[in-house]
């Protein structure tokens, strides 16, 4: 298994791809289990999404002190 330490910055999202983040989040929403090390980081964000939007994973208050921390000021 590996930590689900995710994206940190608004550049680091746009260079993920869009294919395995759907991939992920259909298998987090359906209870897929965790990601391991061979699974791409687009994958494990797109996993934990799912997880929290299917209610089995992390509050959607903790995700948004997540998306808080790649809020770019102006």
């Amino acid at each position: 298994m590996v930590d689900l330490d995710l994206v940190k910055t608004a550049n680091e999202f746009k260079s993920l791809n869009e294919g395995e983040i759907l991939n992920g989040y259909l298998d987090g929403f359906y209870g897929g289990p965790k990601p391991g090390c061979d699974s791409s980081e687009s994958y494990r964000l797109g996993w934990a999404n799912g997880r929290t939007d299917s209610g089995l994973g992390m509050t959607a208050e903790a995700q948004q002190s997540d998306a808080d921390r790649l809020a770019v000021s102006s």
